[in-house]
């Protein structure tokens, strides 16, 4: 919800109802329209507590929507390195261009760092070739960030914004659940 998360033309705002809270020690539900959503962000803030959300979905058809789910995986184990571990993509796509596309044309793709790599298969996921540490995956994302810098003149932002680095930064505390997380194989089930 934080980061208005969305796939195959939709997000999470298109959907959403409302979202409670946890503040002063009570529950409390803010509708959709009291929250600002842009592409991959909102203004929940990332302190607050959400206990639930409504959504409104729509019924549809068992069986249209049985080929369309295999139709976005097979879509999906063609275009992302889903036999890799990686925490999906990592930058946003800066409108109306495309993070992969930048980092894929500035020739980065394989680029890597200790056993981070930018996939070969899409440019806007760092895989785990093995064992990369927090350190490989975040110098590999400054390096990323430093060259596109320089070749556009703009910069990329994180998927999970800034405050990521400061969490790969303590990796006394951030090693374990990033190796947990970048050790799950994503497969077309998952």
């Amino acid at each position: 919800l934080i980061t208005n998360a969305g796939a195959n033309g939709g997000e999470n705002s298109d959907v959403l109802v409302s979202v409670f809270f946890i503040k002063n020690g009570k529950e409390i539900e803010d509708k959709k329209e009291e929250i600002e959503f842009k592409y991959r962000t909102s203004s929940i803030k990332r302190n607050e507590i959400i206990t639930k959300a409504k959504f409104l979905l729509r019924k549809g058809d068992p069986d249209k929507a049985r080929i369309q789910i295999k139709e976005y995986l097979n879509h999906r184990n063609n275009t992302q390195p889903v036999r890799w571990p990686s925490a999906g993509s990592v930058f946003k796509n800066p409108l109306p261009n495309y993070a992969g596309l930048i980092i894929e044309n500035l020739g980065l793709k394989g680029l890597s760092v200790g056993d981070a790599q930018v996939s070969n298969v899409h440019s806007n996921y760092i895989i785990n070739k093995n064992n990369a540490s927090p350190e490989n995956i975040l110098s590999l994302i400054n390096m990323v960030k430093d060259k596109v810098l320089k070749a556009i003149g703009g910069e990329i932002q994180l998927k999970l914004d800034d405050g990521l680095s400061n969490w790969l930064n303590e990796a006394t505390t951030a090693y374990p659940v990033l190796k947990e997380v970048m050790a799950f194989p994503r497969t077309a089930s998952n």
